[in-house]
Parts: C-alpha cells; structure tokens; sequence
C-alpha cells in the first residue's frame, strides 16, 4: 500500500508538471524560413525556478535596503544625539574645569592670604610686644610718680613739724626776752634809787652796773638768738612755701601725667581691641577656609597641639588689682589667647593640601562612587584623578614628610607625603618619582612624571 501512495504521489506531481510544463515550440518564421525553439519541460522548470529565486532574491534586497536604510537612520539619529550629548558633556566639563580652576585660584589666594596674615600676625606681636613694653615703662613711670609723691608728702610734714618746733622756741624765746627786760628794768630802778642815797651805795651800784652789763650782754646775745630764730623761721617760711609750691607744680604734672597715661591706655586699649577683632576676623576666614575643604576645625586642632598644657597646683585667691591698667591687661591676655588660636591655625593650614599638584589639567574622575574604567562596573574611588599631557610636572599641594616613594600595586609609582595633623597626601601612576622615603619636601617641589602606570 506505501508503494501504492508512492506511486500515486509520484503520478500527481508527473501528472500536474506534465499540465503546468508541458514541452513547448517556439515556431518563428523569417523571410519564407520557418525556425523553431523547443522548450523542454526540464528547461521550463529550471527557467520557473531561476525566475522565482530572482525575484525572492529582488525583493529580499529590497526590503533589506529599505530596513538597512531605516537602521542607518535611526543609528545617525543616536548618533547625532551621542554627539550632542558628548557635546553637552564637554560643555559641562569645560564649565567644571572653569569652576574647579577659579576654586583653585580662590585657594591658592586664600593661601597667599594665609602667608600674608603669617606675615601680618609677625608684626602685630611685635607691635604687641612693643605696647606691652610702653605699658610697662608708663606703669614703671606711675609708680615712681607715686613714691615721689609720696615722698613729697613725708617732706611737707617733715617741714611742718620743724616750723612748728621753731615756733614754739620763737615763743620761749620772747617770754625769756620778756623776763630779761623785766630784770633790767628793776635793775635801772634799783640803780636810780642808789645814786640818790649818795655815795655809800657806790659799791652796790657797781655791783647793778656789773648786773646791768651782764643782762645786755644776755639781752644780746637773746636779740641775737631771737634774729638767728627769726632768720631760721623765714627760712623755713620760705622753705615751706617752696615746697608748697614744688607740691602744686607737682601735683600739676602729676595731674598732666595721668591724663596723658590714661590717654596712653585708652589709645593702646583701642589698639588692642582694633588686634582683637582683626586676629577674630582672620580666625573666621582660616576656620572657614578649612571648613570649606570638609575638615574637623577642632579635631585638627586637638591632633596639631601635641604639647599637653601644664595645669593645676594649689589654688591662691588672686588680689583685685583697682589699677587702671587691669583692663588693658585682661584684654591682652585676652588677645594672647586669640593669636595663640591663629597661630594653631596658621599651622594647620600650611599642612592642608589646598593646591593641585599640576599646572594645567582636567579632571577624569570624581571622587567616590564611578564606573570602573577597565570592567565597567560600579566602585568606590577614594582619590580624584586629574589628566594632563604625558610626564607632566607633578608638584607637592603642602610642605611635608615623604612616608613611601617607589611601586604600589595598582596605584603603579606612587609618592606619599604627610604633612601632619593626620594629613596625608598621595600621588599615584607617576612616570618617574624623583624623591626618596624620609626626604622633606616644600610647598609646590618637584616630586615626579605623570604617567599611567598602575592599573
């Protein structure tokens, strides 16, 4: 039976060419001559066959060409966006580049700044210096103002009681000169009284006339006596009254010393204060300068003070000094503070790495999370690196201590430089390192090539 259908399909498709392709001739008659082609039903079937195959192949190019045609527009159209994208990018990068460029002019200016504040800060403390050593003098000048006014005084009641004791001996000696006189007179009239009882008071009368000479001579020597205290006295009059008036010239210049001391300190007061606030105002912008790079102000400044500050002892009750200098002495212990703060500061910014290591460069890669450049996949980059011609300049951004120079892994030739205050700075893919481990390099030195080694 199989062979039977075998049969009969072999028939069907004999019998259905035999219909479709059956033998055909061509007659064609030229100029009385008859010709003849004759198509076998092989030659139709091959001629059906090339015919369909060119006219498949005719419309699969077609419609290939038309969907090519469709593809390369729609590749041309992403590619036209790619190009504007990229183009957009590169806008956008040139802007960062502006951005980061003009940060890093901002920086380095604010590091001039810092240097010239370093600078100024030198010399305000000797400006300081000074003042305090004017205050100083001006205190020492007051104080021996003070003793010589005090020492004025002790000579005033000095003189004062010396006039008083010349006048109390004035005082005796009138009552002794008084006496005297009282005695001469009696003396006078006994002798009177004598020369009228005649002769035989002779002896008596020489006797009150010896009497009466002794007491001139007594009453001389007390005139005497009392012009040598009068001439005493109008001495220690003028004597007084000079230095009554030294006292008054004396208090004038007094007076006149301590308006031009207190002129002094309130003119060093206000100096003090004009510090203070310019010492305040470069602490802000130091502390905001730092706050800018994303650091701890105080934590750097706890790691950069390692001297530990001597403290405690016995507690002694300080004494309330009324003296007019007090507050200027509070206000520069106050400002000590401040430049002490400064200085710190001062210190840990020449230690942060504030400049880029390369004169002209972009920027390839962000810090943080990117696309791998060799796998494309997703990871942490703890570092920012900057593009440039090859084996650029490559300069320290702070001064510091070289901790590793020479091959590291996938970071290829790197430098690693600490500049202190737990500040490290590293330098990788170099092409030539031109520093060794433990040297000390300076703001802005020649440590090494660009290159790419590394990974």
């Amino acid at each position: 039976m199989l062979k039977d259908r075998r049969r009969s399909w072999k028939e069907r498709i004999k019998g259905g060419l035999g219909r479709w392709f059956p033998e055909r001739q061509i007659h064609i008659r030229t100029e009385g001559r008859v010709a003849f082609f004759r198509f076998a039903q092989g030659f139709q079937i091959s001629a059906v066959a090339v015919l369909i195959v060119t006219a498949a192949w005719g419309g699969f190019a077609s419609y290939s060409y038309f969907r090519h045609n469709k593809v390369v527009l729609a590749k041309d159209h992403k590619i036209a966006n790619a190009r504007l994208a990229y183009q957009s990018l590169i806008g956008e990068v040139a802007e960062y580049q502006k951005k980061f460029i003009n940060i890093t002019r901002d920086l380095e200016e604010n590091h001039d700044l810092i240097l010239n504040l370093v600078e100024k800060n030198a010399s305000l403390q000797q400006s300081l210096k000074s003042v305090a050593t004017r205050l100083e003098i001006t205190e020492s000048e007051r104080l021996a103002i003070l003793n010589a006014r005090e020492n004025l005084k002790g000579e005033l009641s000095e003189i004062e009681d010396r006039m008083r004791e010349m006048a109390n001996r004035n005082i005796a000696l009138k009552d002794n000169l008084n006496n005297v006189e009282g005695d001469l007179k009696v003396a006078l009239v006994e002798r009177n009284k004598a020369l009228f009882d005649g002769s035989t008071i002779n002896s008596k009368n020489k006797t009150l006339e010896s009497r009466r000479l002794k007491l001139q001579q007594t009453n001389f020597s007390l005139k005497d006596n009392l012009n040598t205290v009068e001439g005493d006295l109008k001495v220690a009059l003028v004597e007084r009254n000079k230095a009554l008036f030294d006292g008054s010239t004396m208090r004038g210049e007094i007076k006149t010393l301590e308006s031009r001391l207190l002129k002094l300190q309130q003119s060093e007061a206000n100096s003090v204060q004009r510090l203070s606030e310019q010492t305040l105002a470069y602490i802000a912008s130091m502390e905001k300068i730092i706050a800018m790079a994303g650091l701890n102000v105080a934590h750097l400044l706890k790691v950069n003070n390692k001297l530990a500050v001597g403290q405690g002892g016995p507690f002694i009750a300080a004494d309330n000094d009324d003296l007019p200098a007090n507050r200027l002495k509070s206000s520069l212990a106050t400002l000590h503070m401040h430049q002490m703060r400064l200085e710190n500061l001062q210190n840990v910014v020449k230690k942060l790495p504030l400049t880029v290591p390369l004169d002209a460069y972009y920027l390839t890669s962000r810090f943080g999370k990117r696309r791998d450049p060799i796998n494309r996949r997703w990871a942490a980059h703890y570092g920012i690196d900057l593009g440039s011609s090859f084996k650029s300049k490559v300069y320290t951004t702070a001064a510091g201590v070289v901790t590793y120079a020479g091959w590291k892994g996938k970071y290829g030739k790197l430098v690693e430089v600490n500049h202190g205050a737990g500040i490290k700075t590293r330098y990788g893919h170099l092409h030539k390192i031109f520093v060794k481990k433990g040297q000390k390099v300076k703001f802005r030195q020649k440590i090494g090539l660009l290159g790419n080694t590394g990974r």
